[in-house]
């Protein structure tokens, strides 16, 4: 892959690191970084003025290719493993593990595991942009996306493409699994979406739960597991101890998240038909025993194409979606930072920009 050397403006960078390529792309206020080797996970999404990562980091880190030695085959699937954090793009699967027309998926599928491929589609002191594509091995999927950053923007475009080149329809679960952190996710931060139902597992999963099992409720006031009602748009500290996920349907294709004590903002804005759902994963210290033993402080906001649930239990409830032999699926998404992060965010537009 040939790449222009530049230092100002907008520029491209591969660099290897712990046996690994990274691919960055940048300009003056942003720089994103995607591990082609492994799933092309954005694991840096940083906001140069104030030099804070976005991104979620987990107390594991990437180990170099063919290093790592399991102790046994995880019934789960082997992503916790290989997790470092960061936002995977997840195809053909989610959730659990299941086995689909002879094909047995562990947790979130193929795509975060494999190894990409990337193509400099632009490469101008303007606009970079490069193209990443992935060919499954268990389904005959390929995925491609073309990821590009603009001369004064804080943001990113994100084009997508899912193209099966089987010979039969097939069933699949696409998402985007963005998991952010600290410094960016504190004690005081908001999450604001527009009107929305979220839908929780239908039983008890994990000790750390603070909203109740098997509910339906409006967006952000949650029944929880003591009988009360919560704010699920409300971040605590870690001190809340708490582990939850649920789905949410919201009724327009965007949310962003605040942290008005450093005055930045996330936001992110995607194609509905595509995503209909959104997942949240909201860790506040409270996931206990394996792999993270209380340790992680996390909030996951993850555009998909069905509720929270296994291949199968999407399929068996009728909200899988399908792709037609030789058919392809495309999709955009825009995503990053904004400043006056006080202020409640009422939309995001086509072009990513927050509206008050």
């Amino acid at each position: 892959m040939r790449i222009r050397e530049r230092h100002q403006r907008c520029r491209l960078d591969l660099v290897q690191r712990r046996g690994h390529e990274y691919l960055s792309l940048e300009n003056e206020l942003i720089r994103v970084t995607f591990v082609l080797t492994k799933g092309a996970d954005l694991l840096e999404f940083r906001h140069k003025p104030s030099d804070i990562d976005a991104m979620w980091h987990s107390p594991h880190r990437l180990n170099p290719p063919g290093t790592q030695i399991d102790t046994i085959a995880a019934s789960g699937g082997a992503f916790l493993d290989y997790y470092a954090g960061g936002w995977q793009e997840l195809l053909p699967a989610g959730s659990s593990a299941c086995t689909y027309m002879g094909a047995e998926f562990g947790l979130h599928g193929e795509s975060a595991l494999l190894p990409w491929e990337a193509e400099v589609v632009e490469d101008t002191p303007e606009r970079v942009a490069v193209r990443l594509t992935c060919e499954l091995r268990r389904t005959p999927f390929v995925v491609e996306r073309t990821v590009s950053v603009e001369e004064g923007r804080l943001g990113i475009v994100w084009a997508g493409r899912v193209t099966n080149t089987g010979h039969q329809d097939l069933a699949y679960m696409w998402g985007q699994h963005a998991a952010f952190g600290a410094p960016f996710i504190e004690a005081g931060c908001q999450i604001d979406l527009p009107p929305a139902t979220v839908t929780t597992w239908p039983a008890p999963y994990s000790r750390g739960m603070r909203y109740a099992a098997g509910q339906t409720s409006p967006w952000p006031n949650l029944k929880t597991v003591d009988g009360g009602v919560g704010r699920a748009d409300l971040v605590p500290g870690m001190e809340a101890r708490t582990h939850d996920t649920y789905t949410i349907t919201p009724e327009a294709s965007w949310y962003a998240i605040r942290n008005p004590r450093r005055d930045l903002g996330f936001a992110m804005r995607w194609d509905q038909a595509v995503y209909p759902h959104l997942w949240a994963w909201q860790v506040y210290g409270g996931m206990w025993d394996a792999p993270y033993y209380g340790r992680i402080y996390v909030l996951a906001l993850e555009p998909f194409s069905s509720p929270a649930g296994t291949l199968l239990q999407n399929i068996e409830r009728g909200t899988v979606h399908t792709l037609a032999a030789g058919a392809s699926i495309e999709m955009e998404l825009r995503a990053g930072f904004f400043p006056g992060a006080q202020t409640p965010v009422r939309g995001v537009d086509q072009a990513g920009d927050v509206l008050r």
